[in-house]
């Protein structure tokens, strides 16, 4: 047994709630046992909300309460009976007790939501409201919020101690009824194992979305590590594209400069074929006039440039030929 279960027998034994210290073993943010003491105490109910058609106490954030919201009020807006006229349609207001802060960028304690016009802020219809209440943000209570007293009562919803109870409850009447309900209906066994089923709910559920947000942590991170590792391989093959490009283009210059050459050398080939044609003109001209090889080697030297040496070797080569 538990210790916060053997408080609970001793206090059975005594009575008294007011005798009670240290911690709860049942919050009243337990949806179950909220919703149980507002059945129960319908005195604690409408002092706490009056002419109220819904009241709930949300514990976890699904991430969906603004249209949860919005459909429990629609839903209960269409209270009309067959034959009723429109215009006896009844006000509904929605108070959602929320146990988490619906807008992180813009907390506040107590709002209140009407339908109206973007541009005059005109109401569209007084029929139709949403409040909520955030047992987080007990610091941003307005002196309206204060002045009703809307303060102590989610003080009294967040209390984790007996002390913090009986703090409460010393200043109102309706806030010490609360706390004898809620005493009462921990007392009850049946209560109490359905409280304990809630506490055993929100565990499991705030386990497997502590799984899915470190699932999703560690996807987030192996992507972004997959994300860098493709950056840094499309950035490698931009530079070796880039690389590529220069390479290319080199060899684009190299074979221009080739072609050059070749066309060079081509020219050079012509120019050396029409020399040779010359120079062996010459020579067989001169040796069929009956000019002497000296002769001849003397026009080479004087006509092409050529040295003693290269005249020589020219003349040697076609004098011969018939």
């Amino acid at each position: 047994m538990t210790k916060n279960n053997t408080q609970i027998n001793s206090l059975q034994y005594s009575g008294d709630w007011r005798s009670l210290r240290g911690p709860l073993s049942i919050r009243m943010t337990n949806d179950y046992l909220f919703r149980a003491l507002l059945q129960r105490n319908k005195k604690v109910l409408k002092a706490l909300i009056c002419s109220l058609l819904h009241l709930e106490m949300q514990v976890l954030n699904e991430g969906n309460w603004v249209e949860r919201s919005l459909c429990y009020l629609c839903r209960e807006f269409d209270n009309l009976s067959r034959g009723e006229d429109y215009g006896e349609v009844r006000p509904v207001v929605h108070i959602g007790i929320l146990d988490f802060t619906l807008f992180e960028d813009a907390p506040e304690f107590y709002a209140t939501y009407w339908m109206m016009n973007e541009k005059s802020y005109r109401k569209y219809s007084d029929k139709l409201r949403l409040s909520v209440l955030d047992l987080n943000c007990i610091k941003e209570a307005t002196e309206e919020d204060r002045r009703y007293k809307i303060d102590y009562w989610a003080g009294l919803f967040k209390s984790t101690t007996w002390e913090e109870i009986k703090m409460y409850a010393e200043s109102d009447e309706y806030l010490q009824e609360a706390a004898d309900t809620v005493y009462k209906l921990t007392q009850e066994e049946k209560i109490r194992q359905q409280c304990e089923a809630r506490e055993d709910y929100y565990r499991r559920t705030a386990g497997r979305e502590r799984l899915l947000r470190e699932t999703q942590e560690l996807v987030r991170e192996k992507q972004s590590q997959l994300d860098e590792k493709q950056s840094q391989l499309e950035e490698k093959q931009s530079q070796l594209e880039e690389k590529q490009s220069q390479l290319d283009e080199k060899q684009s210059q190299l074979d221009e400069k080739q072609k050059q050459l070749n066309e060079q050398q081509a020219m050079l080939d012509r120019q050396s074929n029409t020399i040779e044609r010359g120079i062996r003109i010459l020579i067989c001209s001169g040796k069929t006039y009956g000019e002497s090889r000296g002769t001849v080697a003397q026009k080479l030297e004087e006509g092409y440039g050529l040295s003693p040496e290269q005249a020589e070797a020219y003349v040697e080569k076609y004098w011969r030929e018939e």
